[in-house]
């Protein structure tokens, strides 16, 4: 199966990201760019790789505690508070790539909702995925 997929439809082109790599997440953006020029483009995790992503942060996620570090494909995250009676973390996130540098503290609550995988996205390409 390929890493990337891209489907044409009417209106817009997918871009389907089907595995979990740095690689992958790089060519997407890179067709992403190029078919931009021509019509409207969307980059999109499959739900295999939405997940396996899933799968991995939360066991990356498990036992972390407040202080606590750990990196999800380049992307450096640090548990800064722990109100577990909101079943909440709060998390800083740091990431720094050619377009920027950025230092971001939401809660990890939010941040599960929406998936790390969009954070980590952005980080590498500075480009947005879409779930529908």
């Amino acid at each position: 199966m390929k890493d990337v997929i891209v489907r044409n439809y009417e209106s817009y082109t997918l871009v389907l990201i089907n595995n979990m790599s740095t690689l992958s997440f790089l060519k997407a953006s890179k067709l992403s760019d190029e078919l931009k020029k021509v019509r409207p483009t969307i980059v999109k995790p499959s739900k295999k790789c939405w997940e396996e992503f899933k799968k991995y942060q939360d066991s990356i996620i498990e036992n972390k505690r407040v202080g606590q570090k750990f990196e999800i494909m380049g992307v450096n995250f640090k548990i800064l508070e722990n109100t577990e009676l909101l079943g909440d973390l709060k998390v800083e996130y740091r990431y720094y790539n050619k377009y920027f540098n950025k230092n971001v503290t939401e809660s990890l609550s939010f941040l599960l909702q929406q998936s790390l995988i969009e954070i980590v996205y952005l980080s590498l390409t500075n480009g947005s995925l879409l779930f529908f």
